[in-house]
């Protein structure tokens, strides 16, 4: 690179600098702010800022609060250590945007009723409170693409099966070519499972696996889950759960 370019380089990398430091968050907000996301009582820059209240893509937030990465800038991203609280939680990770328009998120530790959720992600009938701690997440077109990390639901209740908490449940997620894999297993309950979710890059996903009752099943979770069909020998029936978001 020829030393005019450098200093061309260098000369925008310090404008642009200037800009996120000085910027109103509020004036960028009212002029870019894509259509998923929506902010009311903003405070600061872009730089380092705030918002009282928040919606991404139907997900409520209180007290948000950003702060730029300058580091991630030679590596062609926009980077933001992000904080904030979802009803009845919280969250905290860093989110970076790519000049390609790619978001990634690195680690997301976040708490958060399934209840909360009912607006971003169509789940009916369901309850429970979900923890992620997640060391990657890729997202295109809000769909995720990579992940690696941990998930758990406790006090899982599936009111179609039982109005009773089920238990509690983990996955470790990993990333391979076909997609996004998890293998679900029971942490005590009335149910014992064994699965596998998968996240196919066209937004479907399925749940293959197989579950049973435990010593602690109600005769009402015993009874339904005869309608899988007959168990094995271990007990555990076959199940499987397709759809598309």
């Amino acid at each position: 690179m020829t030393a005019w370019k450098r200093l061309l380089a260098i000369g925008g990398l310090v404008c642009l600098l200037g800009l996120l430091t000085t910027l109103p968050a509020r004036v960028v907000h009212s002029w870019a702010s894509p259509e998923q996301l929506k902010l009311a009582g903003i405070d600061g820059s872009l730089w380092n800022g705030s918002a009282n209240e928040a919606s991404i893509q139907g997900l409520y937030l209180q007290k948000l609060q950003w702060s730029f990465q300058p580091l991630s800038l030679p590596a062609g991203k926009l980077a933001y250590a992000v904080r904030a609280q979802p009803a009845g939680g919280f969250m905290e990770g860093r989110v970076a945007i790519g000049f390609g328009g790619k978001i990634s998120i690195d680690g997301l530790n976040m708490a958060i009723p399934l209840s909360a959720l009912q607006n971003a992600v169509r789940i009916d009938d369901v309850a429970g409170d979900i923890t992620l701690r997640l060391d990657e997440v890729q997202l295109s077109d809000g769909w995720p693409t990579r992940v690696s990390g941990q998930a758990g639901v406790s006090g899982l209740v599936l009111r179609a099966l039982s109005p009773a908490p089920l238990g509690n449940y983990k996955a470790e997620f990993q990333t391979r070519d076909d997609g996004v894999i998890g293998s679900v297993e029971d942490q005590g309950g009335m149910l014992k499972v064994a699965a596998t979710l998968r996240l196919n890059p066209d937004r479907s996903y399925a749940l293959i696996g197989q579950v049973g009752p435990t010593a602690t099943a109600s005769s009402t979770v015993v009874e339904q889950l005869g309608y899988l069909g007959s168990p094995d020998a271990r007990g555990l029936r076959e199940f499987r759960l397709e759809g598309s978001l």
